[in-house]
């Protein structure tokens, strides 16, 4: 892990751990991975290193509660069971990562059954749900995400002289979280993509 993580530092880029269980998170953390993606079963220990090194949890909790919420979907029994014990113990890790002052980052695997692209949105009201604030929830997807991917001076917040990528809601998401489900407008490096929540279709050159 540790020859891996020296390419991308050379590069300047970040890197990122697949993990799940305490040992590999630890062993991880310790090579200098920048963020953890999961970090489900952390234990305390894994989680200070998180804290004294500056890695990113991403926890993803959209994975493990798409299974949950959704009990029109056939998983088999034994998918239902990991969930819920995996669901419960990563609502105590982001407690205990929250305690320590473990930088968030917003990351949702997409992809997944009951987890479809464009239905990502849902995290911001898992992490509320986990201990977050919503102001704390909103930085893990902007400030922090950007710090995370060593790119804050382009992106993650709104300043003079970054890309213009922003999104717009008719409504206050540090009052109601679920709001940023439901976009009012997308701008991506100046172009708007979706105006009063439809999205903006373009003529084919």
């Amino acid at each position: 892990m540790r020859a891996a993580i020296e390419v991308a530092e050379m590069e300047g880029l970040p890197s990122a751990a697949h993990a799940h269980g305490a040992s590999s998170i630890a062993a991880a953390v310790r090579a200098g991975i920048t963020s953890i993606e999961h970090g489900t079963m952390a234990d305390d220990e894994s989680i200070r290193l998180m804290a004294q090194k500056g890695t990113f949890l991403v926890p993803t909790i959209i994975v493990s509660r798409s299974v949950l919420d959704n009990p029109h979907l056939p998983f088999p029994e034994y998918v239902l069971r990991k969930s819920r014990i995996a669901a419960a113990r990563h609502k105590e890790v982001v407690a205990a990562a929250l305690h320590e002052g473990v930088k968030f980052a917003f990351g949702t695997d997409a992809g997944s059954t009951g987890n479809e692209h464009g239905e990502q949105a849902r995290e911001f009201g898992y992490l509320v749900e986990y201990g977050l604030t919503p102001m704390q929830a909103l930085c893990s997807a902007t400030i922090n995400a950007a710090e995370l991917l060593r790119m804050k001076e382009d992106i993650g917040s709104l300043e003079a002289g970054k890309f213009a990528d922003l999104v717009a809601f008719d409504g206050d998401p540090l009052e109601d979280i679920t709001v940023m489900t439901r976009p009012d407008l997308v701008m991506k490096g100046g172009v708007i993509y979706k105006r009063e929540g439809q999205p903006v279709h373009f003529p084919l050159l």
